[in-house]
C-alpha cells in the first residue's frame, strides 16, 4: 500500500470511528514526518498568492509570494540609473542569505529582520532562492524588467 493511502486510511478511520486509539507509534511516525531531518534537504516552491502584479507609481511592481501561513515574501522592484533595485520581506526566514540565480550570474543579499535589498540588478529573469539548513525556499521565474516593458 502507497504511503499515503495508508495516513489517508488511519485518517478516515479515525473520523469515522473516535473510540478507536491509534497506536501511538503511528501517531509518533505521522509527526516524524513534519521534522526536519538532519543531511536531508526539502525544496518548496513559492507560488504567488494572486494573479498579477500590484503596480505603485509608474517606477516600481510590488509582488507577494506565499508558500503557507508562515513563509511569504513580499518585494518591491524599482528602475534606477544603473539597474533593477530589488527589496522585499520575508517572514519565517532569519539571518539568512537570499540568492539570485541569473543565466550568467548569481547575487547574493544578506537577510536581516526578514528586510534583503539588491542594487543594480541587470534586467532578465532569476530564480530566487532563500537558502537554510534542512529546506530552500524558490520562486522560480522572478522576471526584473522595465516598468512598462
Amino acid at each position: 500500500m502507497e504511503k499515503s493511502k495508508f495516513w489517508q486510511c488511519i485518517r478516515d478511520i479515525s473520523q469515522a470511528d473516535d473510540s478507536l486509539e491509534p497506536p501511538a507509534a503511528s501517531i509518533e511516525a505521522a509527526l516524524n514526518i513534519f521534522q526536519p531531518v538532519k543531511e536531508q534537504v526539502r525544496f518548496f516552491q513559492l507560488k504567488p498568492s494572486f494573479s498579477g502584479m500590484v503596480r505603485r507609481g509608474v517606477s516600481s511592481e510590488t509582488l507577494v509570494y506565499e508558500l503557507d501561513d508562515a513563509h511569504f515574501v513580499r518585494m518591491e522592484q524599482s528602475c534606477e540609473t544603473d539597474g533593477v533595485r530589488l527589496t522585499g520581506f520575508v517572514s519565517g526566514v532569519e539571518n539568512q542569505d537570499v540568492m539570485l540565480f541569473g543565466q550568467e550570474s548569481v547575487f547574493q543579499a544578506s537577510i536581516s529582520d526578514g528586510e534583503f535589498e539588491f542594487n543594480s540588478l541587470p534586467f532578465g529573469c532569476y530564480d530566487m532562492a532563500f537558502v537554510s539548513e534542512g529546506e530552500s525556499l524558490w520562486i522560480p521565474d522572478l522576471t526584473l524588467e522595465e516598468s512598462g516593458a
